[in-house]
């Protein structure tokens, strides 16, 4: 998700996601580095963020590291 969007942000969107799932995996991506990210960096241990403009290999890779993660945290709880 955006970081900065309309009316709910991507960290908002991330939160209440993780509220229906607590292991649905977040990424998020933000054209931004001002203040409008002051929401994020509260976060920014919780999920990724990657920065735009951004390549497709770029978002591909940073979706597999996030997705791994996933999985290896899965794995550890069982």
């Amino acid at each position: 998700s955006d970081v900065v969007m309309p009316r709910m942000s991507g960290v908002e969107l991330a939160i209440r996601v993780r509220e229906i799932g607590p292991g649905i995996p977040v990424l998020l991506m933000s054209g931004y580095m001002t203040d409008q990210l002051q929401e994020y960096r509260l976060h920014k241990e919780e999920w990724p963020l990657i920065q735009k403009p951004f390549s497709f290999q770029e978002l591909f890779m940073e979706m597999r590291k996030l997705l791994d993660k996933t999985d290896q945290s899965e794995d550890q709880s069982i």
